[in-house]
């Protein structure tokens, strides 16, 4: 079964949480071009997006495995691994992003590129898609990773498989029941003009010459002053009082040039910001 966004019972896409909820969401929505210095390596935290993707990478790999090792009726030994390697391998991946359009569309590309045209590229889909499994793991641990792809995997089958340490509960408390049951949420990014050149040049286009930890809202505020720009934030909430999902748009000159998502207000403003920053090419 081709999943789409459309697919009922698509399980809820998780999000970030914790106290590294907000370096986690700016490097991993953040093409590699963009940041300075990707390969640096963090103090303390998760260190780097590319340490995320090794882990996300070897994640997926054993979540899909276990799914296919408890399948039933059992499959042998070497159909177990002609179905994972066809999974974390194939174009499953790029079909799994295009069911959650809003895991698309947040990711920040330098222009002219667009997420549609970078993440058709099998090796751009992978990377990110690894990346976002890593900071998963790392932020909320394996339970959560290995409910959220035995359920890809049980609409994919068209059978259940339960694991027996997560029971395939729902992986995003934190969002309401009916967040992709009819029409979700965009929390994309403006539409980005299209690309003319190949995808695989995307890391070509420029790059951040201002740390990302650095773009604080105070430095885009004083940025958009001194170019004599106008900023003004759009919020929304969706979900419970107690636990809502924040939206914010940032406007520069009553255009959206970036949004930001969190738990809480104040991130998500903050991430809005700094997209907005990038998206400007104010970094430059």
């Amino acid at each position: 079964m081709i999943l789409t966004r459309d697919t009922p019972h698509l399980p809820l896409l998780p999000v970030f949480q914790g106290a590294e909820e907000n370096d986690l969401t700016l490097d991993v929505f953040t093409h590699r071009s963009l940041i300075l210095n990707p390969d640096e390596l963090k103090p303390v935290g998760f260190g780097n997006v590319e340490r995320l993707r090794t882990l996300g990478e070897q994640a997926l790999s054993y979540a899909v495995t276990k799914f296919y090792f408890l399948y039933k009726p059992h499959l042998p030994a070497q159909e177990i691994t002609t179905k994972v390697h066809e999974v974390i391998s194939g174009p499953k991946i790029v079909e799994w992003l295009d069911a959650y359009p809003t895991l698309k569309t947040r990711l920040t590309l330098p222009p002219p590129h667009s997420p549609d045209e970078v993440l058709a590229n099998l090796g751009e889909a992978s990377r990110y898609f690894h990346t976002y499994i890593g900071a998963l793991l790392y932020c909320s641990g394996p339970q959560v990773v290995d409910a959220w792809i035995f359920g890809l995997l049980s609409l994919s089958e068209g059978v259940k498989v339960e694991d027996d340490d997560s029971m395939v509960q729902d992986p995003n408390p934190l969002a309401s029941s009916s967040s992709y049951g009819q029409a979700p949420p965009d929390y994309s990014a403006p539409p980005l003009p299209p690309a003319t050149v190949p995808a695989s040049n995307a890391a070509a286009s420029g790059s951040s010459s201002i740390p990302m930890s650095l773009i604080s809202l105070s430095f885009v505020h004083e940025t958009a002053t001194k170019k004599q720009a106008s900023i003004d934030y759009a919020a929304e909430s969706v979900g419970p009082p107690h636990s809502p999902q924040w939206t914010v748009r940032c406007l520069i000159n009553g255009e959206e040039c970036g949004r930001g998502t969190s738990t809480k207000q104040k991130t998500a403003k903050e991430e809005a910001a700094r997209r907005a920053f990038i998206a400007k090419g104010w970094a430059q």
